[in-house]
């Protein structure tokens, strides 16, 4: 393959990449390390609808702290009763087939897996891409920041802000690839 044979398929395969549909998901996890589960999920679509937005329950051997509910704005009961990781899974893995899944962070790919290993679900096995990567390879600059992150509990008008800031960096994306 030629350099220039490289450059012609890269660009094909980012105008089909960035093309609908995407979703941008957010995760809200327990913390940075590898005993960390997700507690918040959300899914929203290219044009900005929110497919899913979701609690989940921990694992009975986890047991709820205090300051999770503190970050999640949520009650313990509301925590305790939301769906199992199985069944959030279930909808993820309908809400995003054929679709390019997008998230800020590689970490998150990782922490859905310790889910699954936590919770004695099965692993999402969907193939997620992250924005940062996405941006530096158009862009061949450090992508930014957010000023907050998904990968803590968060309220969900944070993990939906999270979700809406990876839509719209993905249409600014599109456009600059759109005129290469």
């Amino acid at each position: 393959m030629t350099p220039q044979d490289y450059e012609d398929f890269n660009l094909q395969w980012q105008r089909e990449f960035f093309a609908p549909p995407f979703i941008a998901l957010s995760a809200c996890c327990t913390g940075y390390d590898s005993r960390d589960i997700v507690l918040r999920v959300c899914l929203m679509s290219a044009e900005g609808e929110v497919l899913l937005s979701s609690l989940i329950q921990p694992p009975k051997t986890k047991p709820i702290q205090k300051e999770w509910l503190d970050q999640l704005s949520c009650s313990k009961d509301e925590l305790k009763n939301a769906p199992d990781y199985q069944s959030v899974r279930n909808q993820l893995k309908t809400f995003c087939k054929g679709k390019n899944v997008i998230v800020l962070s590689r970490w998150i790919m990782t922490v859905f897996d310790q889910t699954a290993d936590r919770t004695g679900g099965n692993k999402l096995k969907i193939i997620m891409h992250d924005l940062h990567s996405i941006e530096y390879n158009v862009t061949k600059q450090p992508c930014e920041h957010l000023g907050f992150q998904s990968l803590i509990p968060a309220p969900e008008s944070d993990a939906l802000a999270i979700c809406g800031n990876i839509v719209e960096r993905m249409q600014k994306l599109a456009a600059v690839v759109s005129t290469i």
